[in-house]
């Protein structure tokens, strides 16, 4: 996103910042700087006992577990900013809080001006007509429209009527884009369809939207709609009166896309993109390969062809996992700019004109985290960007910073904020290379805001190749992985650790120069070095809050449908003898009786995993495991593209038509003649159930 001239002028105050000194403590209230965790063990420890000093530390988390009442991590993780927009006619900016589910107006200067108060955590925002902006959640089916006063001041008027239906029925929306006509365009977060409202939200078209919707973007008579789970960005054309036609082209990689942006010049479009390198991830070596951070330039011509016009791995200049990227256009020149979230960097580069010939290349620091950015239409290095890592709206300006934190007496213990950093940064691999097969890379790099990323990979053991799985809710879900190898998260935090840096040569076991990342100070960390435990001890710190967030399809409800019903009775039936109804997957006795599903199924964090901790073969081949695969927990598994260790069903309904009943137990791909299929009726209210998980 860009912003015009006059707000690139009004953020370079932030110019008179000294970058290193806005790293050790910014302006506004300082972040209590406070030490980490647990006493060092001695020097002469071995990996062993460290190991059972991580796994004394995990038992005292999981006895204090209680699945019933963990909350969601949106609702734990600090105020969030998670996106931003340009208020041009006020000279300032709009932003979403989505851990304090707030709109927000903000100054020139990030200062908050205004705040409502939403029903949901918000994901998605755009400027509607008649000074308003419209609203919307990944966790909602609703969109809300908030009256934008003068002075900045918010105000809640109410949702569009069409997005207003039956809840049971609708997923939450992925993102929305408003044409100065005052069409607005609905993105849905699941499968579904493209919808083009008027300004009064009544539905004139529905287009087909590629499952996993992310972003939406209108350029003139261009609409770009991004898909995490197709991994692909497509244009479409839209008509005289603003309706999508069809569709142009598409742009399809390898690796999941997570940002783009696009300009009209004359009869062509130009797009950029960042994602991970058009390569299949692979793990032969015993490493993460070809998972680097990468940006591209496309031309689209008018008539229709498209053409690769660069690409840039920026892994291997620092700039890891950019969420955020921006063209301009400045006379003959092209600027494109990225901001990492995986890392503290920012990237220019300016090409001498659309031709996407060599570009001149400037990489300078930054505070990591970006979610979404507003860049500078005169492609200066001027940017406003949300930060959920650091839970601030973050401005850059010629070799200066501004950081205006946002609730922070509402931020997790400095424990909690190291193991998102952990999680969501380089620092679990901070010698990585980007060169050849090695990556340099986050977790977030393959778990996209801790999901999946729609791909299956080869795991270099025989023929076999697993999608990738989403790392929340782990903590009630032991064993963990598909060859369920890890008995707990102490070994999932070691060995993450161990396999994020295999092609580094450093020892897993590395001690980490808090100097090397002066912007860990902002997180609470202000110890000089960091032990192999205590980075560990985060991170399972981390994966154990890391819980689900909330199921659009549950909001506000309090009892199952007819079908709903009818769907649980088949699933008990059916499905509960392996996919079991526990609040610990490892634990027999937490098995809940039929008569408690509802009421926890439709609660906020609807606790129940639905798996047990044992393998199974079921007729997914090729077996992870001599035993088959471990069980896998089926707690939002809507959210998920493709099922199955090894991909082979690509929806819900698929899965459901090729499950058997059979004398010798369930089977999901059966031999011709194996069992028999679930009656039409009962799959129809088998699925109603499980989208509800």
């Amino acid at each position: 996103m860009r912003i015009g001239t006059a707000l690139a002028a009004a953020l370079a105050p932030v110019a008179a910042l000294a970058l290193a000194a806005a790293l050790g403590g910014c302006s506004g209230e300082p972040a209590p700087l406070t030490s980490v965790t647990g006493p060092e063990p001695p020097r002469a420890a071995s990996n062993e006992q460290r190991l059972r000093q991580l796994r004394a530390t995990e038992q005292a988390l999981r006895d204090e577990l209680r699945p019933r009442e963990q909350p969601p991590w949106i609702d734990v993780s600090g105020a969030d900013p998670y996106r931003i927009v340009a208020w041009p006619e006020r000279s300032g900016f709009l932003g979403l809080l989505r851990g304090a589910r707030a709109l927000v107006s903000l100054s020139p200067e990030l200062r908050e001006l205004s705040r409502v108060l939403l029903p949901e955590s918000p994901t998605s925002l755009c400027l509607h007509a008649k000074g308003e902006a419209l609203v919307a959640s990944r966790y909602s089916p609703r969109i809300a429209r908030v009256k934008v006063a003068a002075g900045g001041g918010l105000s809640l008027v109410g949702n569009l009527p069409a997005a207003a239906g039956d809840a049971r029925e609708a997923d939450g929306i992925a993102d929305l884009a408003c044409a100065p006509s005052g069409l607005v365009y609905v993105l849905p977060a699941g499968a579904g369809r493209l919808s083009t409202l008027d300004a009064q939200g009544h539905e004139l078209a529905r287009f087909p939207a590629l499952p996993g919707g992310l972003r939406l973007l209108l350029r003139g008579r261009y609409l770009l709609e991004g898909s995490l789970f197709e991994r692909a960005v497509r244009v479409l054309e839209l008509d005289a009166k603003g309706l999508p036609l069809r569709e142009l082209a598409r742009i399809h990689h390898d690796g999941p896309i997570w940002a783009f942006d696009a300009l009209e010049r004359g009869g062509e479009l130009l797009v950029a993109l960042a994602g991970v390198e058009d390569k299949p991830l692979v793990r032969a070596h015993g490493e993460f390969e070809n998972i680097d951070s990468f940006v591209w330039l496309y031309r689209l011509g008018p008539t229709g062809q498209l053409e690769q016009l660069s690409e840039l791995n920026v892994s291997e200049r620092g700039v890891v996992v950019p969420k955020a990227v921006g063209l301009a256009l400045v006379g003959e020149q092209l600027v494109l700019s990225a901001l990492a979230a995986g890392s503290g960097a920012r990237l220019i580069a300016r090409y001498a004109s659309s031709s996407g010939a060599a570009a001149s290349i400037e990489i300078s620091p930054a505070l990591p985290g970006a979610s979404d950015a507003v860049f500078a239409a005169d492609g200066s290095d001027q940017v406003a960007y949300a930060s959920p890592l650091f839970d601030a709206w973050i401005a850059l300006g010629r070799a200066g910073v501004r950081v205006s934190r946002v609730d922070p007496q509402t931020r997790p213990e400095p424990q909690l904020r190291l193991g998102e950093a952990l999680f969501f940064s380089e620092l679990m691999a901070p010698d990585n290379i980007g060169l050849a097969a090695h990556s340099r890379f986050s977790c977030e790099t393959c778990h996209f805001e801790g999901g999946v990323d729609g791909r299956a990979h080869y795991t270099g053991r025989g023929d076999v190749s697993v999608v990738t799985k989403p790392l929340f809710g782990l903590a009630n879900n032991r064993p963990h992985f598909s060859r369920a190898l890890d008995p707990d998260l102490s070994a999932v935090s070691h060995n993450e650790f161990r396999v994020a840096g295999a092609g580094s040569a450093t020892d897993p076991w590395f001690t980490l120069a808090t100097a090397r990342f002066p912007w860990l100070r902002e997180l609470g960390v202000d110890r000089a070095l960091l032990t192999p435990l205590e980075l560990r001890q985060a991170l399972q710190a981390f994966l154990y809050a890391f819980s689900h967030a909330p199921n659009p399809r549950a909001l506000g409800r309090e009892h199952f449908t007819s079908a709903e019903a009818a769907g649980a009775r088949v699933f008990e039936r059916a499905c509960a003898s392996c996919h079991a109804a526990r609040l610990f997957s490892d634990r027999p006795e937490t098995t809940l009786a039929f008569d408690a599903w509802e009421a926890l199924v439709l609660s906020r964090n609807a606790p129940i995993v639905w798996a047990r901790g044992d393998y199974a073969r079921t007729g997914i081949v090729p077996y992870v495991h001599e035993q088959g695969a471990r069980i896998p927990s089926l707690r939002r598994l809507r959210l998920k593209p493709r099922y199955f260790t090894n991909g082979s069903a690509r929806d819900l309904a698929q899965v459901i038509a090729g499950f058997r009943e059979a004398p010798s137990g369930p089977w999901h791909l059966s031999r011709e003649g194996q069992g028999a299929p679930l009656p039409q009726d009962e799959q129809r209210a088998l699925l109603a159930f499980l989208q509800l998980l």
